[in-house]
């Protein structure tokens, strides 16, 4: 019963203060987004699911095209593997830094936009 009680006091304070830090940033993110879609993105959340599928899309069509079975040996999961990272691996790599790029650019607007 003690322990229950712990439990449920340590559970309760997690979601407090996880509803605290996401109260605290909504304002910011808010206004974060209506800068994105001043420049014509899409809202963050939106463009990071949508990096999020496709690099599940991806890695579950390497995935599939690796797991061959016994026979294959340590040449199939090799060649897997390099087939792996000459299709995906640079694309992801050419993205996230896209994203980063955006994300500096909107950071350096968000701050010209607050300082008036």
């Amino acid at each position: 019963m003690v322990r229950g009680l712990v439990l449920g006091t340590l559970a309760f304070g997690a979601a407090f203060a996880a509803e605290r830090r996401f109260g605290a940033i909504g304002k910011d993110v808010a206004r974060y987004n209506t800068i994105r879609e001043m420049s014509g993105d899409p809202p963050l959340f939106r463009q990071l699911l949508s990096m999020a599928t496709r690099a599940a899309s991806k890695s579950s069509l390497m995935g599939g095209g690796t797991s061959g079975g016994a026979g294959g040996g340590a040449s199939g999961s090799t060649a897997g593997a390099q087939s792996g990272t000459a299709d995906g691996g640079a694309a992801p790599v050419g993205k996230v830094g896209e994203f980063i790029g955006s994300l500096a650019k909107d950071v350096a607007r968000y701050v010209t936009i607050r300082s008036m």
